[in-house]
């Protein structure tokens, strides 16, 4: 694990206290498609800043997965 091999703390998950709920299936999945969108270009950011290339290939990783799969999901659904 990354966090590991760096010596980082695993930072706490409290996401769960801050899950949106919405109105219909489809206002959820129109956020997930912004939320995707924003996702990608979070890492396009990141990668300059990032010299470990084990660190560049995880994001890379992620950025795709949410441009490949993710975002495709959520536009079908919006649908």
């Amino acid at each position: 694990m990354l966090f590991e091999k760096y010596g980082l703390e695993i930072p706490e998950n409290n996401w769960s206290e801050r899950v949106p709920t919405f109105a219909s299936l489809k206002e959820a999945c129109e956020a997930g498609v912004k939320t995707e969108i924003e996702n990608a270009a979070l890492y396009d950011k990141l990668f300059p800043m990032v010299k470990h290339q084990d660190i560049i290939e995880t994001f890379q990783r992620l950025r795709d997965a949410s441009q490949n799969n993710h975002l495709p999901a959520f536009q079908r659904c919006t649908r």
